[in-house]
């Protein structure tokens, strides 16, 4: 970004602007307020195995390797650097049938990891076993009512899946002694199905040990030169209910979908302290995952009476807690509490005949877009930024 008051929030050259180039010239200004570079190659390779075999009639065996290898080549404000993480896992899943109705599931999975930073010399190794095991119990043809649980585990990668976070393309340090967050997670559900509707009722919980937080370099023993890094912060959890109703109507002219959920995502502690923050008001706050709202729900209709097809959906998000650095820095945060929102899309098509179908559409026809919006903090979005769109196309199948 361009900082120092050389520019608005409109980008315009601002009085410091114009003096600054006026007395060292545009090629001073460029070399010094200009973005730095921010170039980025990188190779991803993937495989994936898989074997199935039945086992005395409606029982099966599953096996697999998966192999993921990511090289990458960047240059982030002019430091050159290679990295490069590899990911193997092996997994075997049986599926079995104590009874007519009643189903099991076990698996068992291996994943090895391991990154390297060739500028820092830093490298990550780390391996894990995580079972799971599922059961499905359906006592007629109407209900299903099914449990999970099992483990899993998470690491962080350093390449750009982490640079979109900050338009000045920052330098992130993962040390050796980062652990790989672990979870446990455990759910219970039930679905009622009939002809023309389906009811979905789930309820989940999944607890996070070393829950991975992306934070500031000064928060910690950072090489020089690193502008954020990975810790592990503690303790989390995340748990809420799940609820559906869909179906369609008779002839097949509606159908229609609605669902709901409530999260709730905490940590076992305060994120900040009133030491680093005396007197700010949403300390009270910071326990709460950020970007994790509590209420989340849609609902669509497709009317189709051909040869037209009606689409409209309606998306809410609630209110969720955001990290909030105002010019970049960290004694200004804010943890601010976002307002809740609503985004609506519609689309009309025609089908001319089996090969050509005519379209035009709306997104986000309400026109809301994020009310703040503060340039010197890419990562601070959390809602649309562009408003109301209207598209129109057409598709011809070929065949």
């Amino acid at each position: 970004t361009i900082d120092g008051g050389m520019v608005d929030d409109d980008l315009n050259f601002t009085d410091t602007g114009n003096d600054y180039i006026n007395q060292y010239g545009f090629g001073k200004f460029r070399e010094e307020w200009y973005p730095k570079p921010f170039i980025v190659h990188e190779q991803i390779h993937l495989a994936d195995f898989r074997y199935s075999q039945a086992l005395l009639g409606n029982h099966t065996l599953l096996a697999g390797l998966q192999f993921r290898k990511s090289n990458l080549n960047q240059n982030i404000n002019g430091d050159i650097s290679d990295k490069f993480a590899n990911d193997c896992g092996m997994y075997i899943q049986g599926d079995f049938f104590a009874a007519e109705n009643l189903e099991f599931v076990t698996g068992l999975r291996y994943d090895k990891h391991k990154s390297e930073d060739h500028l820092t010399g830093g490298s990550y190794s780390t391996n894990t076993v995580n079972p799971r095991v599922a059961l499905r119990y359906s006592p007629n043809n109407d209900l299903s009512i099914r449990a999970t649980v099992g483990t899993g585990f998470r690491v962080p990668y350093v390449f750009s899946e982490d640079l979109h976070l900050c338009a000045s393309a920052p330098k992130i340090f993962k040390g050796a002694d980062l652990k790989p967050e672990k979870l446990l997670s455990l759910s219970l559900g039930a679905d009622i199905y009939k002809a023309d509707y389906r009811i979905g009722l789930n309820a989940f919980r999944t607890n996070i040990k070393d829950k991975m937080e992306f934070v500031g370099a000064g928060e910690g023993d950072v090489p020089a030169g690193f502008d954020y890094k990975w810790t592990n912060f503690g303790e989390a959890y995340t748990q809420g209910v799940e609820a559906v109703f869909a179906g369609i109507t008779a002839k097949n002219l509606l159908n229609y979908n609605f669902n709901v959920s409530y999260i709730d995502a905490k940590f076992d502690k305060m994120r900040f302290s009133a030491d680093d923050y005396p007197g700010a008001a949403w300390l009270k706050d910071s326990d709460k995952i950020p970007r994790s709202p509590n209420w989340t729900g849609n609902a669509s209709l497709t009317f189709k009476p051909k040869p037209w097809q009606l689409f409209i959906g309606l998306n809410y998000t609630g209110s969720m807690f955001i990290d909030h650095y105002p010019e970049e820095d960290e004694a200004l945060l804010i943890v601010e509490k976002t307002d809740p929102f609503f985004i609506l899309n519609t689309k009309l098509a025609l089908n001319i005949n089996e090969r050509v179908n005519l379209f035009v559409g709306a997104k986000n026809l309400f026109d809301f877009v994020q009310k703040t919006r503060d340039i010197s903090d890419a990562a601070y979005i959390y809602a649309p930024l562009y408003g109301r769109i209207f598209y129109t196309g057409f598709n011809l199948a070929v065949r």
